[in-house]
């Protein structure tokens, strides 16, 4: 709503008094504004459960495409968080089942088979990938479509996530709206998917760090979509531990040479799709090197 009004009974009264909104919706000065409640009653006779208002904004969008001014060449997608209209101590707790998402990709799965059987390992069974958990949340007895979000421990409220993927002049090319429990690369896959839809297939995608997860380069590379992601610094503890550019991988035989000079093999793939790779204990535990390179003073993997 304009200037943060919550009701249809608001925006009539500022309509009522605004000579800008009037004009721009076509009332005389003397004219009398149409009742806040006609618009209540259309809401929900006829408008409910439609995606009237979705037709609007992608015939309004499609106007603006004939006339040149937007592009999906490329797109930047961000969300944001709206607080819902509901009390946060109003609430049940809820447990639901779930499915790890992580591995859900078919194409991944293969990869995964294919890369252990090259190396001589048995296929993961497929209950391996299809565990499930339970996880409890907390649902409002107000607004049950919003959702519990926790930013810190100052900011938890029930709220809304607006996503959007832009062009690079401004104009939304795509929107989803969600809870706001709901983590922003859940999204990114279907808000791409519907500006190629409704729009045309981008040339890159940008998009913070929150958005920088295999699965989403995966899917934009497959889209053959440049993914534009920021550059996220080696997680390496801190003090005097080697990086891993510190490590050098030998792509002929597949190991990676330590500062040291050693070897450190193939040891598995997980089931997350990493390899592991693994140095012999028994020359690690005489290494100068050994505190630089791990904490545990065992094996180092990568």
């Amino acid at each position: 709503m304009y200037l943060g009004y919550r009701s249809m009974r608001k925006t009539i009264e500022e309509v009522e008094t605004n000579m800008a909104f009037r004009w721009f919706l076509g009332y005389g000065f003397r004219d009398k504004v149409t009742s806040y409640s006609t618009f209540g009653k259309n809401y929900e006779r006829r408008f409910k459960d439609t995606d009237l208002f979705e037709q609007l904004f992608y015939r309004i969008l499609m106007t603006a495409a004939n006339k040149k001014l937007i592009s999906a060449e490329h797109v930047f997608v961000d969300s944001t968080h709206v607080k819902a209209s509901a009390n946060k101590r109003k609430l049940k707790r809820k447990s639901f089942v779930k499915k790890h998402e992580r591995i859900k990709d078919v194409f991944k799965k293969k990869s995964i088979k294919i890369n252990r059987e090259n190396h001589g390992k048995k296929p993961f069974p497929p209950d391996k990938f299809d565990k499930e958990d339970t996880k409890e949340i907390k649902e409002s007895t107000t607004d049950s479509e919003s959702g519990y979000y926790v930013k810190d421990e100052r900011t938890k409220r029930f709220a809304y996530s607006f996503h959007a993927a832009a062009g690079r002049n401004g104009f939304v090319l795509g929107t989803i709206v969600t809870p706001g429990n709901t983590h922003d690369s859940q999204i990114l896959e279907p808000l791409v998917e519907q500006v190629i839809e409704k729009v045309g297939k981008p040339e890159a995608v940008a998009a913070d760090a929150a958005y920088k997860t295999p699965a989403i380069t995966s899917y934009l590379f497959n889209k053959k979509i440049i993914p534009a992601l920021p550059y996220t610094r080696p997680r390496t503890k801190e003090g005097f531990f080697f990086r891993k550019k510190d490590y050098v991988y030998d792509e002929h035989f597949d190991c990676y040479l330590c500062p040291s000079g050693e070897l450190l093999k193939y040891s598995t793939t997980n089931k997350e799709g990493y390899r592991e790779y693994k140095s012999p204990k028994h020359i690690c535990a005489t290494c100068s090197f050994l505190s630089r390179c791990t904490e545990p003073k065992t094996v180092k993997k990568w």
